[in-house]
């Protein structure tokens, strides 16, 4: 062991042949610490004794075994004493589902003390290879970057270091509005399925999947012509009902004469397949609901969806949602005020509606072409005049 100049502490060599130093920092509350770290190189532990120095005179990481703490476990520290206490089970269970499916095992086993920015940018770009869309890979990101900031606040470690991170962006996938001959085709290749009704209100209402699945006969005046989105059917983290996530998705929808009467097909046909299954049947109200009362799942019905394509030969790649699309194109075509469109849609803002909805179909095309034709006869007939 040799003991180095003043100030500088005490070296020596570790069984595997690091550089080895020891040295004293006394904290505010004049409590003495001797602690030590290792390097490759005398300049590394240099570094290395700076930062522990700065880390001990902030607090940081002076809890016992604090050293030892896992990405892992801090993350589920996190999850259950500062996410679960004050977070909807929604929020809760989506965190807890983007922990244990996309950070623990990638970055899961790494000390917490030692993780750096450019591991968590690696587990951020690699979400693009799986797939991912730009929204969850963002909230990957949201759930590592609130961990580490309440890891910062009760000083385990001294920087966020998700700070220095990009969000990496996918490319937005295009939307395939149906047209009218498609839309035609496909209701008339599920005339006789179980869930017509449901394919009657994807293309005449605005709805999202989650919204569809989650209706319940209390929030349909079939009389009046009204339903009422309260509750919806989320798959993150487990399938659950819940409350829409802004007040505005919450909203009542007037509803067209055509889906008025599939409903009231849809009612009593249900209420024969209830006297089928008997003491079997478990009421939840549920509109769509399997043969013994309880809802579909999402996944269900996208399944059936895709299905109804392969038969009526439409595209494979329309989805669900590009129905809720194609009900809005149709609105805003029509001519009806954006903000009506807006609030039918759930927007919180009308920018939403606006920049996901408003493109510009064939039809506005030919219409402003019509206009401008318009304009150049009436210039013509100036020249000449």
């Amino acid at each position: 062991m040799i003991k180095a100049g003043h100030g500088d502490g005490t070296w020596s060599k570790t069984s595997s042949g690091l550089d080895r130093i020891q040295f004293t920092v006394e904290l505010p509350d004049g409590t003495i610490k001797r602690p030590a770290v290792t390097g490759h190189s005398k300049g590394e532990c240099r570094e290395k004794r700076k930062k522990k120095e700065e880390e001990l005179k902030r607090g940081i990481g002076v809890q016992a075994n604090s050293a030892k703490v896992t990405v892992e476990e801090w993350l589920k520290t996190w999850l259950n004493d500062y996410v679960q206490p004050k977070s909807k089970v929604g929020t809760y269970n989506r965190y807890k589902y983007i922990v244990n499916h996309y950070i623990v095992p990638v970055i899961g086993l790494m000390k917490l003390r030692e993780l750096r920015g450019d591991a968590v940018q690696h587990l951020l770009n690699d979400q693009i290879k799986r797939g991912l869309s730009t929204a969850t890979i963002r909230l990957i990101y949201v759930v590592i970057h609130s961990g580490l900031r309440q890891a910062v606040k009760v000083k385990l470690i001294a920087d966020n270091v998700s700070d220095s991170c990009e969000i990496p962006t996918v490319k937005n996938r295009k939307m395939e509005p149906l047209d009218i001959d498609q839309a035609g085709k496909l209701l008339q290749v599920i005339e006789n399925h179980k869930l017509k009704a449901a394919f009657y209100l994807l293309q005449g209402l605005p709805l999202r999947i989650g919204e569809l699945v989650g209706l319940k006969w209390e929030n349909i005046d079939i009389e009046a012509g009204m339903i009422k989105i309260e509750q919806i059917i989320t798959t993150n983290g487990g399938v659950r009902v819940e409350t829409p996530k802004t007040e505005e998705s919450r909203r009542t929808l007037a509803l067209p004469p055509e889906l008025v009467k599939e409903l009231r097909t849809h009612k009593a046909k249900q209420a024969v397949k209830q006297l089928k299954a008997g003491d079997l049947w478990q009421e939840g109200g549920w509109v769509f609901c399997n043969e013994i009362g309880d809802h579909i799942h999402p996944n269900g019905l996208r399944k059936i969806f895709k299905q109804a394509l392969k038969d009526a030969g439409l595209p494979t790649s329309i989805r669900v949602h590009d129905t809720r699309h194609t009900a809005v194109t149709r609105l805003i075509e029509a001519g009806l005020d954006m903000k009506l469109v807006q609030s039918m849609c759930g927007h919180k803002n009308i920018a939403t509606t606006l920049n996901i909805y408003a493109h510009t179909s064939d039809e506005q095309l030919k219409k402003a072409a019509d206009v401008l034709n318009e304009v150049i006869v009436k210039s013509k007939l100036k020249a000449k005049g």
